[in-house]
Formats: C-alpha cells, sequence, structure tokens
C-alpha cells in the first residue's frame, strides 16, 4: 500500500468535511448523472473514522464514576468505584450507526421518488436521476458518521460531569441542550445536499423536506402509540391465578405439625 496516497485521500477527506459542514463547495457534485467514486470513497473514510473515534476507550463517558460515602461511628470515608456505563459501549454505537447508513439509504431512494412526483406538481427545475440522490446519502454519511460519533463522546463526558459534582450538573445539561439542536439542525444538511445534487436552491428543496419529515414524525407517533397500546393489551390479558394455586402455602410459611 502507497502510503503517500493514503495521506493524500486522507487530506482530501478533511478538506471535504470541513467543506461540507461549513456548507460550501458541494455545488461540483451537482447533476453528475452517476454515482461519484470521490462522494464513495469519502463515505467509506467516514465510517471507518467513526469506528475509531467511537473505540477510544479512554474518552470520558465509557465509564461513570459512583460515588459512595460510607459512615462510621468517627469518621466518614469516601469510595469511588468505576463501573461500566450501561447502553453506551462501542457495539451499541456500531450497530446504532449500521442502522442509520442503511435507514438513510432507504429514506433517501423514498424521498427522491418523493422528490420527483413533487417536482411534477410544482415545477421549477428539472430532477436529476436516483445516482444523484445517492450522492448526497455518501455525503452526507461522510459527515454526520464521525461528527456523530465525537458528539457522541461529548455527551458520555457531560453525563460524566453530573455524577461528579452537582456544581457540573448545569454546564452537563448545557452541553445535552446544544448537542440536541446540533442534531436539529443535521436535517438542514440533507436539504442543502440534495439541493446541491439536483441543481435547485435550498429554499425549493425546504418543502418536499419538511413533508417528508412531517410524514416520518407523524408514522414514529403511530408506532409509539401502538406498541404502548399492544404493551398494555399485553399486560392486561395476564391470566390470574386459580383458586387452587391462590390458596397453595408455602412450605416455608407452615407451621410445625400442620
Amino acid at each position: 500500500m502507497d502510503i503517500s496516497k493514503f495521506f493524500e485521500t486522507l487530506a482530501q477527506y478533511l478538506n471535504f468535511f470541513l467543506d461540507f459542514l461549513l456548507l460550501r463547495g458541494f455545488e461540483r457534485y451537482g447533476r453528475l448523472g452517476s454515482i461519484s467514486p470521490e462522494l464513495v470513497s469519502y463515505f467509506i473514510v467516514g465510517v471507518f473514522a467513526a469506528y475509531v473515534i467511537s473505540s477510544i476507550k479512554r474518552m470520558p463517558g465509557y465509564e461513570r464514576l459512583q460515588v459512595s460515602e460510607e459512615s462510621t461511628a468517627n469518621s466518614e470515608a469516601r469510595q469511588i468505584t468505576v463501573v461500566k456505563t450501561s447502553g453506551d459501549s462501542e457495539d451499541d454505537f456500531k450497530m446504532d450507526m449500521a442502522g442509520f447508513v442503511l435507514l438513510s439509504i432507504v429514506v433517501g431512494i423514498f424521498f427522491h421518488a418523493f422528490l420527483v412526483v413533487y417536482n411534477k406538481i410544482f415545477p421549477v427545475t428539472e430532477i436529476g436521476n436516483i445516482k444523484d440522490s445517492l450522492n448526497a446519502i455518501f455525503a452526507v454519511n461522510a459527515m454526520y458518521n464521525p461528527l456523530n460519533a465525537i458528539l457522541k463522546q461529548i455527551q458520555r463526558g457531560a453525563k460524566l460531569l453530573a455524577t461528579v459534582a452537582p456544581s457540573c450538573a448545569l454546564v452537563g445539561a448545557g452541553l445535552l441542550l446544544t448537542l440536541s439542536g446540533v442534531y436539529f439542525f443535521s436535517i438542514y444538511y440533507w436539504i442543502y445536499a440534495f439541493a446541491a445534487v439536483h441543481g435547485t436552491s435550498r429554499k425549493y428543496m425546504m418543502g418536499p423536506m419538511a413533508i417528508v419529515v412531517a410524514l416520518g414524525l407523524v408514522l414514529g407517533i403511530v408506532v409509539f402509540i401502538t406498541q404502548r397500546a399492544s404493551k398494555r393489551t399485553a399486560q392486561g390479558t395476564v391470566p390470574p391465578a386459580t383458586p387452587a394455586e391462590s390458596e397453595v402455602v408455602p412450605d416455608t410459611l407452615q407451621t410445625p405439625g400442620n
């Protein structure tokens, strides 16, 4: 393997990452009509970078400090125990990222079909083909996955601050609130990418994107309500204990001689 070629590709990816993050320079991929090998390579590098960032075990948040105070008659001793944080493992992140990549491709294909129909109703300019939409998906994933891995590390650090000292809880809450805003703003990158590859304005792309996002929210709420209703139904259908079962007295409760 040519190491100089590797660093050249990495430098090109970093340039693309920063330019895309700043919403500039992506217009050169507009209306290509074919899948860009350059964007595919950036997508692969971005996924690899996300795996590397998520595997850094010493970052704050993979472990948290559980502080327990033991009081004695003469003094108080503080014992700090390091425990594993559940739900923040590297495997969980990899599963989430793989699910996001697959979901983004499926949703991107659906959005392209919806965009074609939307453009028939509100024609402004000719929409590119499905390959152009895939270029937008590869670009967003190339930027979002490593950025999401970094934000996850910051999020774990914010949770750690809340457990170390009560005075740090506000700082941790502020970080979590900021991260929520960043995740919400990431929708705009989809608008930017799809507008660039199809040669339309961001203002025009906001219309179909808003409709698809609204449909996704409605679908998510319906699925959530359906799941809760099914759980309540399952809990309500548990058969009650029979009289014979309810009258059984455990051996440990029986008195001698009975």
